[in-house]
């Protein structure tokens, strides 16, 4: 692997780990999926395609792309393999041509494929923890798969609002709780230069 390359590796393995952007995708997804099922529960006629998704993914996407040229990959020694940088990177692909393929089908199928929608990550947080067991990771792990459960128990029609409460329970809230660890971090490292 030549030294392009990992860097590449090195900078797709930052950004999706970054605490700030998994928050503000998990804020974003929560939010759409809340105004989406009020929308449908009140029958209120907005477009929620245009005025709610694609203006909020949007601006997701550009707040993503600017934080790629902010977000510097960590240091590692040259003959170092980055550690699993394709895991997320492939997991929100399936997501996304889980999505377009619901889209395509029309109907109530998007409404039919939450459940696998939180299998996805449900298997590669236990795929993590098949690597590195660590709480945290196998509490997302079952999180995520118990949510596939739940969500497949449902009507179609009532799985928008717990999708979104999922949302905010599995990524906003603990890349939240990282960004503060990290901080914090930062904060007692400054603390300790200043001594």
């Amino acid at each position: 692997m030549n030294y392009r390359t990992a860097y590449k590796l090195r900078k797709i393995q930052a950004l999706t780990q970054d605490p700030v952007l998994i928050a503000l995708w998990g804020l974003i997804l929560a939010k759409c999926c809340f105004l989406e099922h009020f929308v449908r529960l009140h029958g209120v006629p907005v477009n929620t395609i245009m005025y709610v998704w694609s203006l909020s993914l949007f601006m997701a996407g550009v707040a993503t792309v600017v934080l790629s040229g902010l977000v510097e990959p960590k240091v590692h020694l040259p003959d170092e393999k980055p550690n699993g940088p394709l895991l997320w990177p492939v997991v929100i692909s399936m997501i996304m041509l889980l999505l377009v393929g619901a889209l395509i089908a029309g109907g109530s199928t998007l409404f039919s494929i939450l459940p696998l929608l939180c299998l996805v990550p449900g298997f590669a947080f236990a795929m993590r923890c098949g690597v590195h067991l660590r709480l945290s990771t196998a509490l997302q792990a079952v999180g995520w798969l118990a949510s596939a459960g739940f969500l497949l128990v449902l009507p179609l029609t009532a799985r928008l609002l717990p999708l979104s409460i999922i949302l905010l329970l599995l990524i906003a809230l603990p890349g939240a709780l990282r960004f503060i660890q990290k901080r914090r971090e930062i904060r007692q490292a400054m603390e300790a230069l200043k001594k």
